[in-house]
């Protein structure tokens, strides 16, 4: 590849973080208000991932992920920008 003659400030794009959970229950949406009240991101989707994701039996394909009703996505930044997923899979959100 050529060499471009542009700056280049050495560090990738944002970091990205996703989950799949059964319901915006208290302990989800607690989280996702506590990062928009400090300043954690400023970018957070919620996506309904019900209808025929829901008729194949989890384990049918390598999607298990089936009694899942919402995905989320959020551009985490500042410290949140580091953090990991818990391991309870029905709630997993920004944790």
């Amino acid at each position: 590849m050529a060499p471009q003659n542009t700056r280049h400030d050495g560090h990738g794009g944002p970091n990205f973080r996703s989950a799949l959970v059964e319901h915006l229950d208290d302990r989800t949406t607690g989280v996702i208000s506590r990062m928009f009240d400090e300043g954690e991101t400023g970018c957070f989707q919620v996506r309904s991932v019900c209808g025929a994701v829901n008729d194949t039996p989890a384990d049918a394909t390598a999607y298990a992920h089936r009694t899942r009703n919402f995905s989320l996505a959020v551009v985490p930044r500042g410290s949140a920008a580091e953090f990991t997923t818990g391991t309870n899979s029905t709630s997993t959100a920004c944790t």
